[in-house]
């Protein structure tokens, strides 16, 4: 298989994944994206409006509908950082919990359904290797910032 190939290969199974992730959390009124975010306030709160948007692999201005909605509804609140005015923090409000609970449980279960047609030492180390190829990204681009990479 080429370099190419995986590259197009995991394209693909991100794109397949997200549609399949809006499919399961649609019932709970929520799209990939907005379930997502959400789970990702829950998990590291008073993070800010850019590094959510980071995460989630989208722009700010992209996010600000999400988190309208969210706050909207009364899952989210945004208030400025006190290190940095010009920033927004998010903080989860109680009313989310139990969504995050739904969505995290969907989630999982969507992941056992795909992992389910692999034998059961892949189910294994499928995400050991997901995690390492992240990691190995990750330390690329960062080479690749600081102009470090061979």
């Amino acid at each position: 298989m080429s370099f190419q190939s995986i590259g197009l290969l995991i394209h693909s199974l991100s794109r397949q994944w997200r549609s399949l992730l809006d499919q399961q959390l649609a019932p709970l009124g929520f799209t990939q994206c907005s379930g997502v975010a959400l789970v990702y306030i829950a998990e590291h709160q008073g993070l800010s409006q850019t590094e959510l948007a980071r995460l989630l692999g989208i722009e700010t201005p992209s996010l600000v509908p999400v988190l309208d909605q969210l706050e909207k509804q009364g899952l989210v609140k945004r208030q400025p950082s006190e290190s940095d005015r010009r920033q927004k923090v998010l903080t989860l409000l109680p009313d989310a919990l139990p969504l995050v609970a739904q969505i995290n449980e969907r989630r999982q279960a969507l992941q056992q359904l795909m992992l389910d047609g692999l034998p059961a030492d892949q189910q294994q180390l499928f995400p050991l290797m997901v995690q390492q190829l992240v990691q190995q990204s990750s330390l690329l681009l960062e080479q690749q910032k600081s102009g470090t990479q061979s």
